[in-house]
């Protein structure tokens, strides 16, 4: 490793998940109580934003992107799971896109660095609503689909500004 993200995050089985920088990679990390790390993106060309969050069932949630097809950057929120690595589940995509509305097509304009998840694996996030940046909003998955087939989101406290969100087992951000 080269250089590390600048927010670790440990729980309280003692699994610390970080980002690390390795050439012109990073990945997503987690070292177990015994030193041991294992990198859960190793299979993925993504770029990890700097922070990540694991909370106690070994679930973490972080914050990357890659360039697609048309050259720009997809920014997503993924939830990893440390207990099956390699394995993840989206949550979010943000990029500027004039494509009309799709199951590809993205939530937001923008997801931001700072991601959080509780114990309840409930997730918040910072991002620019479609159609309105720069707008920052705190952010969390509602659960269910729009008539285009795209997950539907709560936005619970419109900003002027980013934010580093957290979010705790009762569902208070």
């Amino acid at each position: 490793l080269t250089s590390f993200g600048n927010n670790f995050s440990i729980n309280d089985s003692g699994n610390v998940a970080f980002v690390g920088q390795s050439s012109f990679n990073t990945d997503l990390l987690v070292a177990n109580n015994l030193g041991n790390i294992t990198n859960l993106s190793v299979a993925y060309p993504f770029k990890f934003k700097s922070a990540v969050q694991i909370n106690n069932k070994n679930k973490i949630v972080a914050v990357d992107s890659v360039t697609n097809s048309s050259n720009q950057q997809d920014t997503k929120v993924r939830v990893w799971d440390f207990n099956n690595p390699t394995s993840y589940q989206d949550l979010a995509k943000g990029y500027y896109s004039i494509d009309p509305p799709g199951i590809n097509s993205p939530n937001f304009e923008n997801i931001y660095s700072f991601a959080s998840i509780n114990n309840n694996n409930q997730v918040v996030f910072t991002a620019d609503p479609l159609g309105n940046p720069p707008s920052f909003a705190l952010e969390t998955p509602k659960g269910t689909v729009d008539i285009f087939g795209r997950k539907t989101f709560n936005q619970s406290v419109p900003s002027i500004q980013n934010t580093r969100p957290m979010i705790a087992d009762d569902g208070q951000v």
